[in-house]
Formats: C-alpha cells, sequence, structure tokens
C-alpha cells in the first residue's frame, strides 16, 4: 500500500509541473503631480509606445503602457522563475513651458546628479502577482525639480501654439 501512494504522489508532482505556458500582463504607469502654477508637458517614451501628459497648474495627470508577453515554462520540476516582459523607458522629456526650460532624461546614459534630483522626487511603487505585475512611477513637480531644468529656446517653435497665445 505504501508503494502505491507513493509512485501515485510521483506522478502527481511529475504532472503537477506540466504547465507549459502562462500568460504574463506587465503595466507601467506614469503619473505626473504638479505641485506648482504653471504649465507642463510631460513625454513619456518606451519600447511600447509614447505618450504626452499635459499639466495646467495644481494637477495630477497619468498614462498607462501594456506589455502582453506569455511564459513558456517547457518541462520544469520544483521552483522556476518567471520572466515577464517589462516595459523599458527609452526617456522622459519635461518641458516648463512658462519659462521655455526642459529636462530631458535618456535611460541607458550615465545618472547625473540632475537625474539624482529627478529620481528623490519620483516616487516608485510595484504591485501585483507573479504573472501580472504593475509598476507606478510618479513625478511630484517641485521647486527642486524646477532648479534642474535648463533653458531651451526652441520650445518657441516646438509649442509655438502655446507661446502665441
Amino acid at each position: 500500500m505504501n508503494k502505491n501512494l507513493i509512485v501515485l504522489l510521483f506522478c502527481i508532482f511529475l504532472v503537477s509541473g506540466c504547465e507549459r505556458t502562462h500568460d504574463t500582463l506587465f503595466t507601467l504607469k506614469q503619473v505626473l503631480t504638479n505641485t506648482q502654477n504653471c504649465d507642463i508637458v510631460y513625454v513619456v517614451s518606451t519600447d511600447v509606445g509614447n505618450d504626452t501628459l499635459y499639466s495646467m497648474g495644481n494637477d495630477t495627470d497619468s498614462v498607462t503602457f501594456k506589455q502582453y508577453g506569455t511564459v513558456d515554462f517547457g518541462f520544469t520540476i520544483g521552483p522556476y522563475s518567471v520572466d515577464v516582459k517589462r516595459v523599458n523607458i527609452i526617456s522622459k522629456y519635461l518641458y516648463l513651458l512658462n519659462d521655455t526650460s526642459v529636462y530631458i532624461r535618456r535611460y541607458g546614459d550615465a545618472v547625473t546628479d540632475r537625474d539624482s534630483v529627478f529620481f528623490a522626487n519620483t516616487n516608485f511603487s510595484s504591485l501585483g502577482s507573479v504573472y501580472d505585475i504593475t509598476e507606478r512611477e510618479e513625478l511630484i513637480f517641485t521647486d527642486d525639480v524646477r532648479d534642474i531644468m535648463k533653458k531651451d529656446y526652441t520650445m518657441l517653435e516646438k509649442f509655438s501654439a502655446y507661446y502665441q497665445k
């Protein structure tokens, strides 16, 4: 009897590791919270698309990027890891329209002191399950972020409709 039970448990153990594929979802939510009374354009570029947030004063705006995937486990026995395909940020452009200044962060470049101030004003959080992960990045626009921005007079052309008012 014990021998049959051991064989049965061994077969159940082998079959339980036969899950071949599982769908995954990675969600990246970018949030801009403007604590200043100023006009901001925030452009986020990722490997799944680009989007722009607009803030015209003390408000909050957000955009969501999603990356769907499938994990192929093959034949696994025992513990395994799940490699969920992520949304990768390529660059972020933060334009302060009131005084024609810009902050640019290109991911993959070395981190500067200005970048450190930018990240210090960004709240990061992550939640979800193994197959469904949501990451949230909230940039809080404060005087500290305003101080790291540089003048860029090409904005007069990029946002000509705004400056013609």
